[in-house]
């Protein structure tokens, strides 16, 4: 793991850089989730979609993890974000991690039949979009402290159905 300081054997500092895209898409779009068929539009802007990335560097080797505002990630979407960064960076393909939030507020980007047509001027963007935060991120890179911490939280966690009477985790980890 790249956090850890060590990499393959050899001893580093950590480096680190952040940065953001707004993945907003325009008023009118049609939003994925919620149901089929619903062609449920943006009316409105409540908070803006992102991209947020971290490239983290230890002895030399780089990283990049990039969590987008979006109901998922196509991999036609994460081939050219991956290939523009690599491009632009040198980070290798193998490792840029694209995921997704799992927002129901935010433009169709997989093949969901049914859960919101695709914008095709909006998808043709996102890729670039996502790609401009990651390289944002690398070229913000310096030195970096990990830290660590524990604490208890209540009432944050729910189960959705009475049936999973399973016990919910109250203890929270930050590294």
């Amino acid at each position: 793991m790249l956090a850890s300081a060590r990499v393959a054997g050899r001893e580093g500092e950590l480096r680190a850089g952040f940065a953001t895209a707004d993945l907003t898409p325009p008023l009118g779009l049609e939003m994925g989730g919620f149901g089929p068929f619903l062609e449920r539009k943006a009316l409105a802007i409540h908070d803006r979609l992102l991209a947020r990335a971290v490239v983290l560097e230890v002895a030399g080797t780089r990283a990049a993890l990039v969590g987008c505002d979006l109901g998922a990630v196509s991999q036609e979407v994460t081939e050219k974000v991956r290939s523009e960064v690599q491009r632009v960076t040198g980070i290798p393909r193998q490792r840029i991690l694209v995921a997704a939030t799992h927002t129901h507020s935010a433009p169709t980007v997989a093949r969901w039949i049914g859960w919101g047509e695709r914008d095709e001027k909006y998808l043709s963007e996102l890729p670039q979009k996502i790609a401009r935060a990651v390289i944002e991120a690398y070229q913000k890179l310096q030195p970096a402290t990990l830290s660590y911490g524990e604490a208890r939280v209540e009432g944050v966690a729910m189960r959705w159905t009475p049936r999973l009477r399973q016990e919910v985790k109250t203890q929270v980890t930050v590294r």
